[in-house]
């Protein structure tokens, strides 16, 4: 008797231990695979990720992002126009609809004005929210406008 006894304690402490370790895993793992791919569209600028101008792009891989973090994507701004312009930054189009509850685009653009031909690095920052829940994919448009 005691030796079944002694096996049914054992089996059942390494399922309570295979439970606990499964749900921790299964934690991390959900907060770990908020992921995006997001679409840049502007008007009167070239957005290109490399400082000579070469690889125009229209498309910013997010990659995997935790809650209550940030990731920074650096790019380059040319004015393809023929006036100087400064830049507005937004975001539209998010999906699932509630994700820019829990999200914040910015940039550490200044407001300086560009010149025709002219290439700034602008880093753009995705904050993510320690708060985010339900939400494992997400998608939005970067918005870049000019005025001038």
């Amino acid at each position: 008797m005691t030796w079944g006894l002694t096996i049914a304690t054992i089996v059942t402490i390494l399922s309570i231990a295979f439970l606990s370790f499964h749900a921790i895993l299964g934690q991390s793992y959900t907060r770990l695979s908020i992921g995006n791919q997001g679409t840049v569209k502007a008007t009167g600028v070239g957005v290109y990720l490399d400082p000579s101008c070469n690889n125009a792009t229209s498309l910013i891989d997010w990659g995997i992002i935790e809650p209550n973090s940030a990731k920074n994507i650096t790019l380059y701004i040319r004015n393809e126009g023929n006036i100087a312009v400064t830049l507005l930054l937004s975001a539209d189009n998010w999906a699932p609809l509630n994700a820019s509850n829990y999200m914040t685009l910015s940039w550490d653009y200044a407001g300086q004005p560009i010149d025709p031909q002219d290439v700034v690095q602008i880093t753009l920052t995705l904050s993510i929210s320690p708060d985010i829940e339900g939400i494992t994919e997400f998608s939005f448009d970067v918005i870049i406008n000019t005025i001038g």
